[in-house]
């Protein structure tokens, strides 16, 4: 519920970085401390994987991928998939921790963890994709729109960006559709087309507002 708080903005959590876990339904600090802590009771395991691939969702959420990375690593050193037997919840945390990687690689591209990470999650998606495309096919374009755009095909990259965000709004997830967009306009920017950028960034918006997003609106 927290994470929820932290999207949409409840009044008083303006001035607070939407990627902590603090406000009024948890603080994260205290949080970890119970669950880390030597007073902790019972197995708490998979209560720090939730805590982490929470973040790991809110920080790519408001572009922080720098920190995305982080809780990625975080989920990783937690034994997430063994914590965690939800194939939804891999399946995103996978998302998330790959894309989070796919931007990591841009800023440092002779870092080979980021490719081995991306090199390891498309493939599972691929999977799960064709298990289940209604939930997976928008995430496996992203993924990969991502990875021809750092690869400088600036043409698959534009029909894997718009194909994704078709196929999300299709398949009504509008989180993802605001994200994909978001991303897409950013990647048109990068590349001098800031007309064609500001429509996506204004898809985007409306996406994130449909869905309730409203503090990642206003950082917009």
């Amino acid at each position: 519920w927290q994470c929820i708080e932290n999207l949409i903005g409840e009044s008083g959590q303006d001035q607070r970085d939407p990627t902590l876990l603090e406000g009024s339904i948890l603080q994260g600090d205290s949080y970890l401390e119970a669950q880390l802590g030597p007073n902790r009771k019972g197995n708490c395991k998979s209560s720090i994987c939730q805590y982490y691939f929470v973040r790991l969702l809110l920080a790519y959420t408001f572009g922080r991928d720098d920190l995305a990375a982080e809780m990625y690593d975080k989920c990783v050193e937690a034994e997430l998939e063994k914590k965690l037997f939800a194939r939804p919840t891999i399946s995103v945390y996978k998302f998330y921790g790959g894309l989070a990687a796919l931007s990591m690689a841009r800023k440092e591209p002779s870092n080979p963890k980021w490719r081995g990470i991306v090199d390891a999650v498309i493939p599972k998606m691929e999977t799960w994709t064709a298990a289940s495309a209604w939930n997976c096919e928008h995430k496996l374009l992203f993924l990969k729109a991502e990875q021809l755009a750092n690869g400088g095909d600036q043409n698959g990259a534009a029909r894997s960006y718009e194909r994704a965000i078709q196929l999300a709004r299709e398949h009504r997830f509008v989180g993802e559709e605001a994200l994909i967009a978001e991303r897409y306009s950013a990647f048109l920017s990068a590349a001098g087309d800031m007309l064609s950028a500001g429509v996506q960034h204004t898809i985007a918006y409306e996406a994130y507002k449909r869905w309730g997003a409203l503090r990642k609106c206003k950082e917009m």
